[in-house]
């Protein structure tokens, strides 16, 4: 299911290089929300999140641990693709704030993993330090959030790949415990 915001102004730099704006796609009552950075120059084409490189190597990881039973929903803290695949500016991830606020109070899941440094920012307020970092769980007003490296960063080095994978082995940790503990009320 994706949902699209049809119209937005709030980004001049972004308004002039966009194709379209990309929303959520996903399962209407997700368990996990991926939340990434912005969208890249084929999901900006095709006006659907995480389906360029980077987020077909995130689906066939959740594939590969057998994930799929798991409600997912996918989205970006900024909707719109910068120029030159840039890192979105603050200004931009302020503007969309609201965008990914409402989805995630609408939709409330368990776990919102943050893929890279610019979703982990807008979400918790912190920058750097992310690799240590990567697999943590934190109690935020919008829910239980996890913080993974971005999967460029797993792509690039063996010391990148060991981190993605020991914080997909920590948030499948975190999910079985939630599992249980619901399944105990």
């Amino acid at each position: 299911m994706v949902y699209k915001r049809r119209v937005c102004v709030d980004c001049f730099r972004l308004m002039k290089a966009r194709k379209h704006i990309v929303g959520y796609d996903g399962d209407p009552n997700p368990q996990i929300i991926f939340l990434g950075q912005n969208p890249g120059v084929k999901e900006d084409s095709f006006g659907k999140p995480f389906i360029g490189m980077c987020g077909k190597f995130l689906k066939e990881t959740i594939r590969r641990r057998d994930m799929r039973d798991y409600r997912i929903g996918y989205y970006n803290v900024v909707l719109c693709h910068s120029p030159n695949n840039s890192a979105p500016t603050l200004e931009e991830i302020e503007n969309c704030f609201h965008n990914w606020e409402n989805l995630l109070e609408e939709k409330k899941p368990e776990i919102i993993v943050t893929l890279g440094e610019t979703a982990r920012f807008a979400v918790l307020g912190v920058k750097g330090g992310i690799t240590k970092e990567s697999g943590k769980l934190h109690h935020t007003p919008y829910g239980n959030v996890i913080t993974v490296v971005h999967p460029s960063f797993a792509k690039r080095s063996l010391k990148g790949l060991k981190i993605w994978n020991d914080s997909f082995d920590k948030m499948e940790e975190i999910l079985w415990s939630y599992i249980i503990k619901n399944i105990k009320k």
